[in-house]
């Protein structure tokens, strides 16, 4: 079976919508850096996530993003590797319904976090590797 992956960079875009990826039912990895406008924070729409249930590998960072949508984990099923870094998460909670069992990566570092509460691991039961790092810790 073919593998196959998208990368987006510096698009200068404030919102993925819901027909964005209707046409990628296949897609296994999608990176998506830089691709927010200067000057709006950036939203990733619940809907257009639903075509993208085979994703493996999902990253979106240095984008803005001020928060997942709150059924991310239960649409991409499939997900092994997720890094949102340097955006502006400010919660590291994600949907308690929801859990990504296959996900062993996760990277959440250079964002706006005060602290990692302790349910958010309750939604990474097989994680091998987690990061976080203050925000301004690394500036």
């Amino acid at each position: 079976m073919e593998e196959r992956w998208e990368t987006l960079t510096k698009c200068g875009i404030a919102s993925i919508e819901k027909e964005t990826f209707k046409k990628l039912e296949e897609l296994r990895e999608l990176i998506l850096t830089e691709i927010s406008t200067e000057s709006e924070q950036f939203e990733l729409v619940e809907e257009s996530l639903l075509p993208l249930s085979r994703l493996n590998t999902f990253q979106l960072s240095d984008s803005k993003l001020g928060k997942l949508p709150s059924s991310f984990l239960c649409i991409l099923t499939n997900l092994q590797m997720l890094n949102v870094s340097g955006n502006n998460l400010s919660s590291s909670s994600f949907s308690s319904n929801c859990k990504g069992d296959h996900l062993i990566i996760v990277d959440i570092s250079r964002n706006r976090l005060g602290e990692i509460i302790s349910s958010t691991f309750d939604s990474f039961p097989v994680v091998r590797k987690f990061s976080q790092l203050d925000w301004d810790s690394t500036r």
